[in-house]
């Protein structure tokens, strides 16, 4: 039933990593079960936290279509996928299409279930057939008049997401990664299966025609408008006598493989980066605001914003149906924006564009982040430059934090090796991201208290628990005593006083908190940084300084407190703060910066996300962001 078993341990020698990804091996899986109706996939990862799933889809690659469909982050406009299949004696083919509401097209090519990223045969047969079907069916029912022309590829394609599988018997793969399909046969047999397949759809589902045909239009104009707009701005920037955007500060070099543009978040920061440069083989393009958001708009609306015209011009490449390659002026487009929440959404917005209408340059491996530092440390006459929070902690405590001593209630001690406190790091993590969920359904103060009192102690994990805890007088140490003042089917009410003031407050504690899979998680993560750290509050000192941390939280931050006694550090939240000889040595000088390759190995799953985190409905986005906020380290608001 399962078939052959295979065990084997990767060689170092013939890999580059033997890390294996369970996100990538997950993505292959669930497109070969796509792709091949009815298969089973059992998926076990069994490393660290454990990991198991399985893939099977009954409906084979319509399933893909609404799977891509995902999450409501689309609107369908037709219910059913058109899909069609035929064989033959080139092989087999498979296509499942459906138009949506947006304004992007998402085509995946397959050959022999391997991704053929870059196209193909099979790929060229799907779009030449859909163009022609299109404009046959809209001449034929009058919604094309004989003056109009005919509808391109592009318009055609707006906001259509299709699957193409063929499966033949010598598959001839070419390009740099080959992944395309080079079998001459495929295109006609994939073109001829297609315009049956989708003329009968169309004269079978009328309405449905209809309004893929008007959408088709709609985009036309659309296109038009854009090319008007193209063309005004060619004329204006020849009257000008340059082709290039005016605020562009261009490199010397004429090689467009030593040449560099640095897209930069802002007037202040761009005038910086253009004094501090490397004038021959770095170019500086600023970005004044937020560009338009791609997701949104059609192509005449994108064509219309300063910023993106700038961009398109300064690259070189063009866009969609006019992008070459080979017109590339940069081997790396570099984008460059501050660390803070509008810099990560400006970025976010370079990408977006860059994903939708320039793919290309990201697959030939053209587009990277700056990844700028956060701070600026200097302890006597040493000076350091650090990109990340996790980097500081590190870098602080490099030489200090076995020198710290930490006691915690009744005089425990916790003697913080590097080992214990990377352990201590990632319970904490764990523990604030339930505390933070009950937060949010129960109030900051309440669960406070749980952390403070004996509940979290003693592991209570039900009502009973706390109503016998409130009866008995509580330790040498504890700072609460606490009474039961009343108790009902949804809640019990406990009054606290403080033992060293003498205040006392009220707290309602309800009894389906206690039935939560993450209060139970809270609990079970307490007790083990109980069983590390021991128990709050804790006393922390590193020679002559001294602090107190009344939480496992504060414990960290107390931790870092004294490790910065005598160091000084400078926090860059702009790239504007930092002057031009700065934002070279740190950011822009070969020698020295990190540059993070931005590149795309599941192109379903990053259309996904690009339309749920930037497309219309809010819904989609909200459902992501609760889902994830507990994986969030460094928030900014």
């Amino acid at each position: 039933r399962r078939g052959t078993s295979i065990t084997f341990l990767p060689d170092l020698e013939i890999f580059e990593t033997i890390d294996y990804e369970h996100q990538t091996l997950e993505q292959r899986f669930r497109e070969m079960a796509f792709l091949t109706k009815g298969l089973g996939i059992s998926f076990a990862d069994e490393r660290d936290e454990g990991f198991a799933t399985e893939f099977k889809y009954d409906g084979g690659i319509v399933d893909f279509v609404h799977y891509l469909h995902g999450q409501g982050t689309r609107e369908a406009l037709h219910k059913k996928v058109v899909f069609m299949a035929d064989a033959g004696e080139v092989g087999e083919v498979e296509v499942a299409m459906q138009w949506n509401n947006s304004y992007q097209e998402n085509l995946l090519s397959f050959a022999n279930n391997i991704n053929t990223h870059e196209g193909g045969t099979h790929l060229s047969g799907f779009r030449s057939a859909l163009t022609r079907t299109i404009n046959a069916y809209a001449r034929s029912k009058g919604e094309l008049k004989e003056k109009d022309p005919n509808l391109s590829g592009e318009d055609v394609r707006e906001g259509l997401t299709a699957i193409i599988s063929v499966k033949i018997g010598d598959p001839q793969f070419e390009g740099q990664t080959k992944t395309k399909l080079g079998n001459p046969p495929v295109e006609g047999y994939v073109q001829s299966a297609v315009n049956r397949g989708l003329a009968e759809f169309l004269e079978e589902n009328p309405k449905e025609a209809r309004t893929i045909i008007m959408k088709s239009i709609q985009a036309a104009r659309a296109r038009e408008a854009a090319h008007k707009a193209r063309d005004l701005t060619r004329r204006k920037s020849a009257l000008e006598n340059s082709t290039l955007p005016g605020k562009l500060a261009d490199c010397s070099v004429r090689d467009p493989r030593l040449a560099e543009l640095f897209v930069v978040e802002g007037d202040s920061a761009g005038g910086s980066a253009k004094q501090g440069r490397a004038r021959n083989t770095q170019a500086v393009l600023p970005l004044r605001g937020k560009i338009i958001n791609v997701e949104k708009h059609r192509i005449d609306k994108v064509l219309g914003n300063n910023e993106i015209r700038a961009l398109i011009t300064a690259i070189g490449t063009g866009i969609r149906d006019e992008f070459d390659i080979e017109k590339a002026r940069y081997h790396k487009v570099v984008i460059m924006c501050d660390a803070d929440v509008d810099g990560a959404h400006i970025r976010t917005l370079v990408l977006t564009f860059l994903f939708r209408e320039m793919p290309e340059l990201i697959e030939h491996g053209y587009v990277y982040l700056a990844k700028a530092p956060l701070y600026k440390m200097k302890a006597g006459s040493q000076e350091m430059w650090i990109e990340k929070e996790s980097e500081l902690e590190e870098v602080l405590l490099r030489d200090k934090l076995e020198r710290i001593v930490i006691k915690g209630r009744a005089a425990s001690e916790f003697k913080p090796t590097h080992t214990r406190w990377q352990k201590f790091g990632r319970l904490l993590k764990q523990y604030e991201g339930w505390a933070s969920a009950l937060r949010a359904d129960y109030g900051h103060d309440t669960i406070t208290f749980l952390e403070e009192s004996q509940i979290l102690d003693e592991e209570v994990t039900d009502a009973a628990g706390v109503i016998a805890l409130a009866g008995r007088k509580a330790p040498e140490g504890e700072p609460y005593d606490t009474e039961l003042i009343s108790e009902n089917e949804s809640e019990l009410v406990v009054r606290v006083v403080e033992r060293r003031s003498g205040s006392a407050a009220t707290y309602k504690l309800s009894r389906d908190m206690f039935d939560r899979s993450d209060y139970r998680s809270f609990v079970r993560v307490h007790k083990e940084l109980e069983q590390l750290a021991g128990t709050p509050p804790f006393d922390v000192s590193l020679g002559k300084h001294e602090q107190t941390a009344l939480s496992f939280e504060e414990l960290r931050e107390k931790v870092l407190e004294v490790a910065r006694e005598g160091v000084n550090i400078q926090r860059f939240k702009g790239l504007g703060e930092m002057n031009p000889d700065q934002l070279f040595d740190t950011t822009m000088d070969a020698e020295r910066r990190t540059l993070q390759q931005v590149t795309v190995d599941d192109a379903a799953g990053a259309d996904l996300i690009f339309s749920m985190l930037m497309g219309d409905k809010v819904e989609p986005r909200r459902i992501f962001i609760e889902t994830n906020a507990r994986d969030v380290t460094n928030l900014d608001v």
